[in-house]
């Protein structure tokens, strides 16, 4: 059924040392990404804020960007609107 690779470990001493040698290599190239993929996290949530909880009665102001409003001229319009009270969570 086709080509069936030999079985490891063979008896070339060199190869087998290779072998054993990359696998190394590998495993400490797994835990420097891992390490950087953590470092990287860190760094960039230090910047982030938590999503504030708004309750019923609270109330808020709109990004106006992707409304549409009747205003002809996007330049006249306001950037945000409201506010508006919140309804439900």
């Amino acid at each position: 059924m086709g080509f069936e690779p030999w079985a490891w470990p063979l008896e070339n001493k060199a190869v087998n040392e290779f072998v054993d040698w990359m696998k190394v290599v590998q495993e400490e190239a797994k835990a420097a990404l891992a390490k950087a993929k953590d470092n990287m996290a860190q760094y960039y949530d230090c910047g982030r804020t938590l999503v504030p909880k708004y309750q019923p009665r609270d109330q808020v102001y709109l990004d106006a960007s992707n409304i549409t409003t009747i205003c002809l001229s996007k330049v006249l319009l306001h950037r945000q609107l409201g506010p508006f009270m919140v309804e439900q969570q």
